[in-house]
């Protein structure tokens, strides 16, 4: 009988190797390193792969940079020597053609992959960078004493190593630059040459400057932003032939270098911008918008301040709505009734539409869909493929509603009934309901939100609600965000021409004045077969959106990177 040998580790086929390895955490890479030359030869690539010198949790340790670097890699790797300085020549510059990833945080970091000198530097092949320049915490006593003495937080920015890396970069794919807590905005100067240096093979750019010095007024040398444009102008028209993708947080560089950007990249096709209440004038933003040679695909705004997404942006997203997949808009007066019905009429490949507003200072109707613009529209709406549905449908006559919930009087033509009877209500609403039933690919649809949380101490909210209610003010059931206007969402009124959403799986109805009862009930339970299945859409919060969740802007049952329901709370949105 033939013995059975056992194999070694590295006689296993690839196949199995590699399901292995992706489970061995850093720690463990070290010390298969150091076990023989040919496991050291296996494990090194691994090992080195991603570079990761941050700390999380920098806001509360202020750990120094060369602590993380030696936490990485272990004690054998890095000596530090007076003052943080790594005294021999780096490991990471002699390993750094396996290096596939890099994450720094603090300016220092940089110095570890810069090599000075005239010597013509070989490419690496590095895919992912990932910077952010903040200079170096002051450190805590027990560094001190386990270092020695240490340099004061210096001022970055360390330029010369950032520009060396992406110019040996040819591989790139992905590039994150933050300006950092400790630090001003990069000059505007820097910005072009750090724009300018970017690789051909770049497909991913994300630049976020923080939310600390929003609102604070920099001064910008109009002799260096010329010098600065005219650097930037320099170049050729098709630099970026391969981005695909930017996203924009805060005001990380000047608005007519990202114009000029994107006017360069031919392939880009998504733009996210996370305002934090930057300084981009609509006539900006528009610019930006224009400059795209393709189309865009993906357009989503967050957080921008009032006019900041005015006429002149709406005006410069229209034209994409050929080639609009995914839009988000909230907060957006501008986009009005007219402009959102013919870009339903106009938009054959979109898939998500979210115009649902985060904060409503006032009156619902800047910021809806109007009953009779579909009704009247001689056009059906074009985007068949609809996955997501989330924006206000008002101007519904409700000749029913003839008060608000707090006994103040509703005056307006739409329930006062001497325009409108419930009959002609009711055709109205069917035709409306129609339109939706047509979209049979619908996963989920918003059409009322409550998003205003009071219980969070926001005050601009109460002064709103007693300015607008006057007398009528009550302390409990606040009435901003509710619809008087709205579908009544019964089975008289049309909630049957919503038969054929077979896929629905969310339906959110928030602060509506509905009409629903045990028969609409048992009609939903019968024609929905997917409604209340777990869903998750990703889309949005991959790209650091956050999600709107009951009255909470980033409710704590639902993970970051989440935007569907979280298996324990179906029932908070199975509403019948």
């Amino acid at each position: 009988m033939e013995r059975t040998r056992v194999l070694t580790l590295l006689e296993l086929p690839p196949e199995i190797l590699n399901q292995i390895v992706p489970s061995l955490s850093r720690h463990d890479l070290s010390i298969c390193v150091r076990v023989t030359r040919a496991w050291h030869d296996a494990f090194m690539d691994s090992l080195w792969h991603t570079v990761e010198l941050r700390d999380d949790n920098y806001y509360s340790s202020h750990r120094p940079v060369f602590d993380c670097v030696k936490s990485l890699h272990g004690p054998h790797l890095i000596v530090p020597g007076k003052e943080g300085v790594v005294t021999t020549k780096s490991p990471f510059l002699r390993n750094i053609h396996r290096i596939r990833v890099i994450k720094v945080q603090y300016t220092s970091s940089l110095n570890l992959f810069w090599e000075q000198g005239p010597t013509p530097l070989e490419p690496i092949p590095l895919k992912e960078l990932s910077v952010e320049f903040e200079s170096d915490p002051k450190p805590e006593p027990q560094h001190l004493t386990r270092y020695g003495q240490l340099p004061e937080a210096t001022e970055p920015t360390n330029m010369d190593a950032i520009l060396q890396i992406l110019g040996r970069s040819t591989r790139l794919s992905s590039f994150s630059v933050m300006a950092g807590v400790l630090t001003r905005k990069l000059q505007i100067e820097d910005q072009a040459r750090l724009l300018s240096s970017l690789p051909a093979s770049l497909e991913e750019l994300h630049m976020t400057s923080d939310k600390l010095y929003h609102g604070t007024e920099v001064v910008v040398d109009q002799e260096l932003k010329t010098k600065a444009l005219n650097l930037f102008q320099e170049l050729k028209q098709d630099m970026f032939e391969n981005l695909a993708t930017l996203s924009i947080e805060g005001e990380p560089a000047d608005p007519i270098l990202i114009a000029a950007l994107v006017e360069r990249s031919p392939k880009l096709q998504e733009f996210t911008v996370d305002g934090y209440r930057g300084h981009w004038s609509d006539s900006q933003l528009a610019d930006i918008i224009s400059k795209s040679s393709k189309g865009w695909k993906t357009l989503g705004f967050m957080n921008l301040m009032e006019g900041e997404i005015g006429p002149l942006t709406v005006e410069a997203i229209l034209p994409s709505s050929a080639t609009l997949e995914n839009l988000r808009l909230p907060n957006c007066d501008a986009l009005n009734s007219r402009s959102i019905q013919k870009l339903l009429c106009s938009a054959p490949n979109l898939k998500r539409l979210d115009l649902i507003s985060d904060y409503v200072h006032g009156e619902l109707e800047p910021y809806s869909l109007m009953a009779l613009d579909i009704v009247e529209s001689d056009e059906g709406w074009a985007c068949l493929g609809l996955e997501t549905f989330k924006c206000y449908i008002g101007g519904v006559p409700r000749p029913d509603v003839t008060c608000k919930k707090n006994g103040r009087p509703l005056t307006g033509i739409y329930n006062n009934g001497s325009h409108y009877s419930l009959t002609e209500s009711s055709r109205i609403q069917r035709q409306v309901l129609a339109q939706l039933g047509r979209l049979t690919k619908l996963r989920e649809i918003t059409l009322g939100k409550d998003v205003v949380d009071f219980e969070g101490g926001n005050h601009v909210a109460h002064w709103d609600e007693q300015e607008m209610e006057g007398a009528y003010y009550s302390h409990s059931g606040y009435e901003l965000g509710s619809q008087y206007q709205c579908l009544t969402m019964s089975l008289q009124d049309g909630l049957d021409e919503l038969k054929d959403l077979k896929c629905l799986r969310r339906l959110t109805l928030e602060k509506m004045c509905l009409s629903t009862g045990p028969a609409e009930q048992t009609w939903m339970k019968e024609n929905w077969p997917q409604y209340g299945v777990e869903s998750r859409d990703t889309f949005w919060t991959s790209r650091g959106h956050s999600v709107l969740v009951g009255t909470d802007l980033q409710n704590e049952k639902y993970s970051a990177d989440d935007d569907g329901l979280a298996q324990d709370d179906l029932a908070t949105f199975d509403w019948w």
